[in-house]
């Protein structure tokens, strides 16, 4: 694409054209340096100006911009107007691709997904395999943290399976399993889902995905009860973000690093890892932030002050609640349960654990379901 955007004169009309599509491949590889110049060029021309502004909000959400929800709100339904006005269903896709990331920043999976389901249609009318796939990549995901139940999710992954995914699709397909596995307590298998979607990464040279990935990784180690392999996993994910210069993944990794050094009995590292966390994420960051106020309460908690241990314990259950991460939810209700255990609030405790086990039932993660019933046993035995 590039030696293509060389070789055309700047008079060519199809030049402002190229210099969007090249730049829509810089974005989806991680690559920022030549984005903005290409696209304040392919802006000032009437047929690639709506595309250059779908792939400038796509960069803004790669970057995790503070602005990136308020410029999707001003912008996108200018561009979604004129697509529709042209009939351009690859165009009307990749809008409604768009449409669903600020949900999903939101961690609002339900509205997110809605989005991606028409990106799919509008992708499938155009024909364009490879932006269904993508589509379809983003769809999965937000099932699998919304509050989609595993039995569902699992129906939904043999029906696309059955359409002969691509490599892009394959990937997002293998993540999704792993939790599904992990779900089940089938670490073992979550293992080799995850390291089959790496190296698929890993092949089409995403970076910025790859960084992704092996912090979901880590939180299948994390529920396995293997901090030590969690720790590892993040800090390359750490590495490669760090390297690209990616604030809104590298602030969950660093709050994934914060929960694992917390386990693991580094306190320090932990403090560290939040005051990071929180410096990229900033304070509209709720996937951090649930993980961050959560340690912050075990923290505490581990200090015995159990009126700031409760404090943070009940924000992080406000973060949650923000959302429709229904894992999230349960995990920060088991987090308040155990603070409320410690001061001998019993019953408080065991209302909080009960809650935590609907929300693990109701999403089918059977491990955590322990966890709770276990908990909630404890409590109503006292």
């Amino acid at each position: 694409m590039a030696r293509a955007l060389a070789l055309v004169p700047p008079e060519e009309s199809l030049r402002p054209l190229i210099a969007v599509a090249l730049a829509e491949t810089l974005v989806g590889a991680g690559e920022y340096g030549e984005v903005q110049e290409l696209l304040l060029a392919a802006e000032a021309d009437p047929d690639a100006a709506p595309y250059a502004t779908l792939i400038r909000l796509d960069r803004l959400f790669a970057l995790n911009s503070e602005d990136f929800a308020q410029r999707v709100r001003s912008l996108l339904p200018a561009a979604i107007k004129e697509l529709e006005r042209r009939g351009d269903q690859r165009g009307l896709a990749k809008a409604h691709l768009i449409g669903g990331l600020p949900h999903w920043s939101a961690c609002q999976f339900t509205a997110a997904a809605a989005e991606f389901r028409l990106a799919i249609e509008h992708a499938r009318a155009a024909g364009d395999d490879g932006l269904r796939e993508q589509a379809l990549g983003w769809y999965v995901t937000a099932l699998r943290i919304g509050p989609v139940s595993a039995t569902e999710i699992a129906r939904e992954l043999d029906a696309i399976e059955a359409e002969q995914p691509g490599p892009y699709l394959g990937y997002r397909l293998d993540y999704v399993r792993a939790f599904l596995a992990s779900f089940a307590g089938c670490f073992d298998e979550a293992r080799s889902l995850m390291q089959r979607a790496g190296e698929r990464l890993n092949a089409m040279g995403y970076r910025a995905q790859r960084g992704g990935n092996l912090m979901e990784v880590a939180r299948i180690e994390l529920a396995a009860g293997n901090p030590s392999a969690a720790r590892a996993a993040l800090l390359e994910s750490d590495a490669i973000l760090a390297d690209l210069g990616e604030r809104g993944l590298g602030a969950s990794t660093q709050a994934q690093l914060a929960a694992t050094y917390e386990q693991l009995g580094e306190r320090d590292a932990a403090r560290a890892a939040i005051d990071l966390a929180e410096a990229l994420g900033g304070e509209d960051d709720l996937d951090a932030l649930i993980t961050t106020t959560s340690v912050r309460a075990r923290l505490a908690l581990a200090d015995e002050n159990l009126a700031e241990a409760e404090r943070w314990a009940r924000r992080a259950v406000e973060h949650a609640l923000r959302t429709d991460y229904i894992v999230g939810q349960g995990d920060t209700r088991m987090e308040l349960a155990r603070v409320l255990a410690a001061a001998d609030r019993c019953d408080e405790a065991a209302a909080e654990a009960r809650g935590a086990l609907e929300l693990f039932e109701a999403k089918g993660d059977q491990p955590n379901a322990a966890k709770a019933r276990g908990m909630l046993d404890r409590l109503e035995s006292q």
